[in-house]
């Protein structure tokens, strides 16, 4: 599997990695205040803890999945409990998805589910790769 990327705008210097999200959710360990309350909602989210060393990827479920799923206040309490110190949520609805290439399969899993019913796709994306292990 191969993965190409690039930078697409006229900025004056290139970045290594960026992303675009709709929220901070904590900054310095502080829930923000001004998030909005709107009903639980597939989320996705990415936030920082040992001083930016971990990282860590949470995907929620919503209604779709039977569940009530967070709003932004409960996610940003839920990232703080686990350790998270600077949060982002990057978006909601039918882009949240996560998949994986499970041990043994070629192809990719989707694990949740997604608000519209099947992958779509979206702007921003986080790949995390390993090498294998054999």
């Amino acid at each position: 599997m191969s993965v190409a990327y690039g930078q697409s705008s006229p900025a004056p210097a290139p970045s290594n990695v960026a992303i675009g999200g709709k929220y901070r959710l904590l900054r310095d360990g502080v829930v923000q205040s001004d998030l909005p309350v709107a009903p639980g909602a597939p989320r996705s989210a990415v936030g920082l803890s040992d001083g930016g060393r971990v990282m860590y990827l949470v995907a929620t479920e919503g209604p779709q999945a039977g569940v009530p799923g967070f709003d932004l206040p409960q996610l940003a309490s839920f990232m703080r409990t686990l350790g998270v110190t600077d949060a982002v949520d990057l978006d909601d609805g039918g882009s949240t998805t996560i998949v994986a290439q499970l041990p043994g399969d070629r192809g990719l899993t989707l694990l949740n589910h997604p608000a519209d019913g099947s992958k779509r796709e979206v702007a921003n994306g986080i790949g995390l790769f390993a090498p294998d292990a054999t």
